[in-house]
């Protein structure tokens, strides 16, 4: 395998996340195709454009890092579940 640095990992990483958004031409064939097919079961197929079947990718939220006293409580409760004394 070839070596990256981090900086370009992240880099990377970073045209990942934006590309989800931008639609490939085999993408707009994929939305013409859906598009014809609901035009031939609507029964108003003028109201159908191929735009409605682009998919739109939001980013995952992350949940919210856990305080210092919060870990410190899960640890404790896990490692008392595993030696038996909860």
């Amino acid at each position: 395998m070839e070596k990256h640095t981090h900086r370009e990992f992240v880099v990377w990483m970073r045209w990942l996340d934006e590309e989800w958004n931008r639609p490939e031409p085999s993408d707009y064939y994929l939305m013409q195709i859906a598009a014809e097919i609901r035009r031939v079961l609507s029964k108003k197929p003028r109201h159908i454009k191929m735009e409605d079947f682009k998919l739109e990718f939001a980013e995952a939220e992350h949940a919210p890092a856990a305080t210092v006293e919060e870990a410190a409580a899960r640890s404790k409760s896990k490692w008392k579940a595993i030696v038996g004394l909860s």
